[in-house]
């Protein structure tokens, strides 16, 4: 019987002996969709960044995880946590800009992907910052963010490592003719 509670993913990279329960900081540059785990639809690309000696996963994913597309942020938190995150670059840019497009709108709020894409934009999630950003979101409810990547491809990007579910490691001499190169996404 399939379970429906999850969907699947891939993950190239290093081979995990557990399910990661914490999001580890990212190099500069290298948060192009988020701080977070990346996943794919496409096996192929689990295979490009599993290049080396390293493996690609396939990894449950809770199906009913939040999506940070769906989620809203009172302004004066949200330029709080910028203000008092350490570290973090770009601060006085990223405060405007949130104000700017609460603005806009004439709201006093601003969509989470709307601070997720300003620290990507200001290169501003490399090292510890990145995790912090991640524990913020959770704390607001935030679990993933899903991003159409191109064609067919699906890229999920986690913030909260409790929504993988199982992992499992793809033995590429098992891959027939019917393998699922690139999976639906739920």
């Amino acid at each position: 019987m399939e379970n429906t509670s999850v969907f699947q993913m891939y993950h190239g990279g290093v081979k995990w002996t557990r399910i990661p329960r914490e999001i580890l900081g990212s190099k500069k540059n290298r948060y192009e969709g988020g701080v977070g785990i990346y996943f794919t639809n496409v096996y192929n690309t689990a295979r490009e960044y599993a290049r080396g000696s390293n493996v690609v996963h396939l990894v449950d994913i809770d199906r009913n995880f939040k999506d940070i597309t769906k989620v809203d942020l009172k302004l004066s938190d949200v330029v709080n946590f910028v203000s008092n995150c350490r570290g973090m670059k770009n601060k006085n840019a990223i405060i405007k800009d949130l104000q700017n497009s609460s603005s806009r709108r004439n709201v006093d709020f601003v969509g989470a992907s709307v601070l997720n894409n300003l620290i990507v934009n200001h290169e501003a999630g490399a090292g510890n910052v990145g995790v912090e950003v991640s524990k913020y979101f959770i704390s607001k409810g935030i679990d993933a963010y899903m991003d159409r990547h191109s064609g067919e491809e699906f890229w999920l990007v986690v913030f909260n490592p409790n929504i993988i579910k199982k992992v499992q490691i793809v033995n590429p001499k098992t891959i027939t003719s019917d393998f699922k190169f690139v999976l639906p996404i739920y």
